[in-house]
């Protein structure tokens, strides 16, 4: 049995039980949702056009990300935890794709989350809180091992980080010339 099958099974026996099954659903499906809200609702308050370009920065982050992760799941096409041995328990319902690496969740979370670090970095330590839950949520439902919520987790970071540079250097340079 493989180390990343043992860790999805060590996280489904933690969150174990009906309140384990409800957290790691509520996680793994419905935290994104809070998670990009709540960087989205920072750039729209009145007086904060600090965060509006940071806010612009995430979108394109988790947007271009999410591509990425959709484009090397279909890439490497590794099956799903549940679909690759009868202990795993699938606790949410049939994921839109077959392959789970890398999560595309943890992906956005974490392009979410490191945007808005870079703006804001005590803001940014709570969006990363939720990040790493929602990544612990989408093993404890069954339907990705730890190595895919790491590797989303770096391709969202990179792409965070990637956005950001353009737009601190490249964005100035087009502008200049037009």
């Amino acid at each position: 049995m493989s180390q990343d099958l043992v860790g999805v099974l060590q996280v489904q026996q933690w969150l174990s039980g009906p309140f384990g099954v409800f957290v790691s659903v509520f996680l793994s499906r419905y935290l994104i949702f809070i998670l990009g809200g709540f960087v989205a609702i920072l750039g729209y308050l009145p007086g904060r056009k600090f965060f509006r370009s940071s806010t612009y920065e995430a979108g394109w982050a988790a947007l271009i990300s999410f591509f990425l992760a959709y484009g090397l799941g279909k890439l490497v096409g590794r099956q799903r935890p549940f679909f690759a041995s009868p202990l795993v328990e699938q606790r949410i319902p049939m994921p839109l794709t077959t392959h789970s690496f890398p999560s595309a969740h943890a992906t956005v979370a974490f392009s979410l989350a490191m945007s808005l670090a870079l703006a804001h970095p005590a803001l940014g330590a709570l969006a990363f809180v939720l990040a790493i839950l929602v990544a612990l949520g989408r093993v404890a439902a069954g339907v990705h091992y730890p190595s895919d919520v790491i590797a989303g987790a770096v391709l969202g970071v990179f792409s965070a980080f990637c956005i950001h540079w353009y737009r601190l250097k490249m964005l100035p340079k087009i502008r200049r010339r037009s």
